[in-house]
């Protein structure tokens, strides 16, 4: 039996923030992943899912052309 086969399919689904904040005068995006255009030059992706007693937390840091 794998660990992913004790999840039920509420807590896998992953949870996902946006939030926007001022760094250094630089718009810093945390992102579902969708284009934020020319003002971003960084995006974070934060996910997160239980696996049993443990919420996981994933944490994704893009740098954007």
């Amino acid at each position: 039996m794998t660990a992913e086969a004790d999840l039920d399919q509420e807590s896998a689904t992953m949870r996902e923030t946006q939030i926007k904040l001022i760094i250094n005068s630089r718009q810093l995006v945390l992102s579902d992943n969708r284009d934020c255009g020319q003002e971003c030059w960084g995006a974070i992706k934060i996910s997160k899912h239980q696996l049993g007693r443990f919420e996981i937390l994933s944490i994704q840091l893009f740098q954007l052309s």
